[in-house]
């Protein structure tokens, strides 16, 4: 019986500054040549649109294929695989190594196109980089971190009103917020915030909108009236293009630390994930085909959040055996499915857009909250270490990339409350509040 091991496939972003990983199984036996064959093949048809691949498509292995010795893989390929261009040629070896190095013995790799070195690698953001600190509401302002490193990002005064919800920081250092029924964006180092969406009634309160979170190409995402919603900072509707989401379908939704992928849950309550089709500028004009996730959905599971750079969570009902705890659902996109005993009373799971443990929303007042299930600090030690999450135990076909078939993380995109929180950043504490009225989203990759 063979042995095989999850691994991620690094595909290139449109604008070529970021990895976007793909999912596989392989035999541990021959992993880094599976690998290598994989990137060879291109990237799986649900991510064609927005996934690309400097390798030549004549590119093949060749004589020995990937040799390891001493922490360096030296991977052989046929001559007719350099790109020729410098720049090709060092993205193409970023492609490799940050796919092979997820293997333990592999620190270095270095690329042979015949007898042609490629040389060096192009310097990306990793996979799983960095995303900043927890931003939230304190007094009307919008602030970020906690306790004496908290720094105040825009005040009331700035944003023009003290009841503004739901902020989120964009990659490019812009402040977004809800206001009534409009939606506010402050540019780094402006001194007043601009309207840039309004929808509804003024007067109805939150006017349909949902939380907002922004995107590195400068780009808003959010629900307007039900309906899946990106603006720029000009005001601009972007018109999304797909055949399977249709208007006021969607329910919650959550971009990827890259920006490239989105993840939606309908009003049915299916979960699917797929690639965000965008021009040369950035802007987004569709979505690729869906690819469902159907340990994800359900009438018993609600929210929904990239808790990795190839995972996302949920929070699914109690089962018979969880004495009315409810499930964090930790489902990797064409991995393996793993689940955590959630806390009392969770209303959602809040996480992080890269490799950082869950965290718990539990209802109750302002501050009484949130516990990071990985490091299995909860409040009260709710979820104790054993229930910490366990390697995936499934073992799909080899090179298969099952749609029911992930690991997980949670999290979800924080909705306005009494006390709604998200989480970013690795900071090992717990938050517990400290002051803020509603915490909001997670920073996106600069």
């Amino acid at each position: 019986m063979q042995n095989f091991a999850v691994s991620s496939l690094a595909f290139l972003t449109r604008d070529r500054s970021r990895f976007i990983p793909e999912t596989r199984w392989y035999p541990r036996s021959s992993q880094a040549d599976s690998l290598v064959s994989g990137l060879l093949a291109g990237p799986s048809k649900w991510l064609w649109n927005g996934a690309f691949s400097v390798i030549p498509s004549n590119a093949e292995r060749a004589g020995r294929g990937v040799v390891v010795e001493a922490g360096t893989a030296t991977v052989h390929l046929s001559a007719d695989s350099d790109p020729a261009s410098e720049d090709a040629r060092r993205l193409m070896v970023a492609q490799i190594e940050q796919s092979l190095v997820q293997i333990s013995g592999i620190d270095h790799v270095r690329v042979l196109a015949g007898t042609v070195d490629l040389g060096a690698p192009a310097q990306l953001t990793p996979m799983a980089p960095e995303v900043g600190g927890i931003v939230g509401m304190s007094e009307g302002s919008v602030v970020r971190g906690t306790g004496a490193r908290r720094i105040t990002l825009a005040t009331d005064r700035v944003l023009g009103t003290s009841d503004a919800r739901s902020p989120s920081l964009g990659a490019d250092g812009a402040v977004y917020a809800l206001s009534a029924s409009s939606l506010l964006r402050l540019p780094r180092g402006q001194g007043s915030a601009s309207v840039i969406l309004s929808v509804g009634d003024p007067s109805a309160g939150a006017g349909g909108l949902g939380a907002p979170m922004g995107d590195r190409h400068g780009w808003a995402w959010l629900l307007a009236e039900g309906r899946l919603t990106a603006v720029n900072g000009s005001g601009q509707r972007a018109t999304l293009e797909t055949s399977w989401l249709q208007d006021g379908a969607v329910t919650a939704f959550d971009l990827s630390v890259e920006s490239e992928r989105i993840a939606v849950r309908r009003t049915d309550g299916r979960v699917a994930v797929a690639i965000i089709i965008r021009d040369q500028d950035g802007r987004p004009t569709g979505l690729g085909p869906a690819l469902e996730m159907p340990r994800a959905s359900g009438s018993g599971t609600r929210e929904l959040s990239w808790c990795a750079p190839n995972a996302v969570c949920v929070l699914a009902a109690a089962g018979t055996e969880g004495g009315g705890v409810p499930e964090v659902r930790l489902v990797q996109v064409g991995g393996a499915v793993n689940t955590l005993v959630g806390v009392r009373g969770a209303r959602s799971v809040i996480s992080d857009r890269s490799e950082v443990p869950p965290h718990h929303r539990r209802e109750g007042r302002p501050g009484s909250v949130v516990g990071r299930c990985g490091a299995c600090s909860p409040p009260r030690s709710t979820t104790p270490p054993s229930l910490c999450p366990d390697p995936p135990v499934r073992r799909p076909p080899h090179g298969s990339r099952p749609d029911d078939a992930p690991h997980a993380v949670p999290g979800a995109p924080g909705r306005s409350g009494p006390w709604s929180t998200r989480i970013s950043g690795r900071s090992p504490r717990r938050v517990v509040g400290r002051g803020y009225s509603t915490c909001a989203s997670r920073r996106m990759t600069p």
